[in-house]
């Protein structure tokens, strides 16, 4: 199979409006040109995606509407450089348990570096609106939800990237199993998932309402982390009780 034919593959087999449609369409090609004119490693992209996400906080922290928005450009721009590390190690079969993880830090310091970086700035443009408490509640939930599925990872997988609790526990509820929970986690998980957040926050800012961003991660991230701590929650009780459970992995 040559490389373009294993480049649609990987965009097919993507899951995610978003994803599939939109960032693969300007990934895989990256990716390509990776793979044939440069001697890069996944981990050397990943590094390289490190300093373009994480330089979004810097720049949003600096107060003004031009510096909010090209932000959440940044941060739309590394969301589809994301998937180049990933879809370079596909096409050059050199995945590697440390490129997961490596891969989950860029992911969570590109987003922590941008929502600090965000308040920062918003707090300087807006000091009287409810920035710092609207502040607290995203850091606060959007660190539960990364606890929750990190501690997911290290006492059910091998694995280090969160696509792996995506995979192999949010699917495992089926429509059949528990329908409610099944239809919710159809929808909520793309909350957490950084393809959508980062093109909203960019939509966000393309209408110049860059305050929304902390809305949408405080009322938002709190309904996926209280989802979330349920299903663990009922998830522990079944095998503290030793019932086969609906949350079992499959």
């Amino acid at each position: 199979m040559d490389l373009k034919n294993k480049c649609e593959e990987i965009r097919l087999n993507t899951k995610g409006i978003v994803a599939r449609h939109l960032n693969k369409k300007i990934s895989l090609p990256i990716s390509c040109w990776v793979v044939t004119h440069t001697g890069w490693k996944p981990n050397q992209v990943t590094y390289f995606n490190m300093l373009v996400g994480f330089s979004s906080g810097p720049i949003a922290a600096l107060g003004t509407p031009m510096s909010l928005f090209l932000a959440a450009f940044i941060l739309q721009v590394a969301s589809i450089l994301d998937g180049v590390d990933g879809e370079v190690a596909k096409l050059t079969q050199t995945a590697s348990h440390w490129g997961q993880w490596l891969d989950t830090i860029s992911d969570n310091g590109t987003l922590i570096s941008y929502l600090v970086g965000t308040t920062i700035g918003l707090y300087r443009l807006y000091p009287f609106s409810p920035v710092l408490s609207l502040a607290v509640i995203t850091f606060a939930v959007t660190i539960m939800i990364i606890a929750t599925i990190l501690i997911f990872l290290r006492k059910e997988t091998d694995s280090g990237s969160f696509v792996t609790y995506d995979q192999e526990f949010l699917k495992s509820l089926t429509i059949e199993e528990f329908p409610i929970v099944a239809r919710l986690v159809s929808i909520l998980k793309y909350m957490i998932k950084k393809d959508f957040y980062s093109l909203l926050f960019f939509l966000v800012a393309l209408i110049n309402k860059p305050l929304w961003v902390l809305y949408i991660c405080s009322y938002g991230g709190g309904i996926a982390c209280l989802f979330l701590a349920y299903i663990n929650i009922m998830r522990r009780m079944d095998q503290m009780l030793g019932k086969p459970s609906e949350f079992e992995l499959g």
